[in-house]
């Protein structure tokens, strides 16, 4: 068996599955998961810390009539929003 120099491990799996272009895709699919997660952490953390109702994941109130139970969304809306600038940046840094 002969070596070559030059090839990743990376190249190797794209060649022998006939995806050049998929790892570019997993790459940026990653990257825009990661994004949606942080951004979307990081703002459900302030929201604890700060009790910002808006920003809290999930709430409990008891009331006279039983109980309040709701949750918000924002932090999502907010996190996929930023994912897909994040995704399209990539994406046109690497198409140029």
């Amino acid at each position: 068996m002969v070596r070559r120099k030059g090839l990743s491990f990376k190249s190797v799996v794209a060649v022998a599955t006939g995806m050049e272009g998929g790892i570019v895709l997993i790459n940026t699919v990653l990257l825009a998961l990661l994004s949606f997660i942080l951004v979307s952490g990081l703002l459900v953390l302030i929201g604890f810390m700060y009790d910002i109702k808006l920003l809290m994941f999930s709430y409990y109130e008891e009331t006279s009539s039983g109980f309040v139970a709701g949750s918000s969304v924002i932090p999502f809306i907010i996190g996929g929003f930023c994912s897909y600038v994040v995704r399209s940046y990539y994406q046109k840094k690497i198409v140029r």
